[in-house]
């Protein structure tokens, strides 16, 4: 319905229309896809697109693809291993946090700082804002649905709370963890822990010096050198 009302619309004179209705139909329709994807993670009701990747080559294309005119920090590690997981779905959990972390900017000069680190077998991607803060009563329940904090009451950007529960379903999809660190009037930081031992995680691969590294529970059990 909302697609053939998108259509119908878009066949009317500009001046007869708001502006203002084709974007509250696109809210709409961005709202119902991560209520039902979010549904179908937490329902296992649909399989994950597994894939080798660099999470680093994940940040560049949803930068690339989304904002590349925005204010946006890149402090990624170097040499990351690569993970076996859905590389479309942690990019659209990247994305949204980002979009989050922008909206909650408010001044000119603000930017978002978005690192990557490897430590304790886990990979972590971190996206941190410089905006009014959450209050720590309600941090443990920013990832439930339609939840929104006082922060995000208080401006028309605020969304409809669904956007950290879609991302806390792919990343439990994932096996890993969400954190949410933030001080009222600092900003706020939100991580994405990805486990490189999970089940799905059992080959990891590194590569130095155009040499090959694929270990298996925890064991080098393959070296190859890259020629050119």
């Amino acid at each position: 319905p909302i697609t053939r009302s998108k259509i119908a619309l878009s066949l009317l004179e500009k001046e007869a229309i708001s502006d203002g209705i084709v974007d509250d139909m696109n809210e709409m329709e961005t709202l119902i896809y991560e209520l039902l994807e979010s549904e179908r993670l937490r329902g296992s009701h649909v399989p994950l697109d597994y894939s080798v990747v660099n999470v680093n080559e994940i940040i560049y294309q949803v930068q690339g693809r989304f904002f590349s005119d925005a204010p946006l920090v890149l402090d990624l590690e170097n040499h990351l291993p690569a993970l076996s997981l859905d590389a479309k779905r942690i990019g659209l959990a990247i994305k949204n946090i980002i979009k989050n972390a922008l909206t909650a900017n408010t001044r000119p000069t603000d930017k978002v700082i978005i690192s990557t680190a490897y430590d304790n077998n886990q990979i972590r991607i971190s996206v941190t804002d410089s905006g009014v803060g959450i209050a720590k009563d309600e941090i443990r329940h920013l990832t439930e649905p339609f939840y929104r904090a006082d922060s995000s009451r208080q401006r028309k950007t605020g969304g409809f709370g669904i956007g950290l529960y879609l991302i806390k379903a792919i990343v439990d999809a994932h096996h890993g963890e969400l954190q949410i660190d933030s001080d009222l009037n600092q900003g706020t930081t939100v991580t994405i822990c990805l486990p490189t031992t999970a089940p799905h995680h059992s080959r990891i691969i590194f590569i130095v010096n155009r040499v090959v590294f694929i270990i298996k529970n925890q064991v080098i059990i393959v070296i190859i050198k890259i020629f050119s």
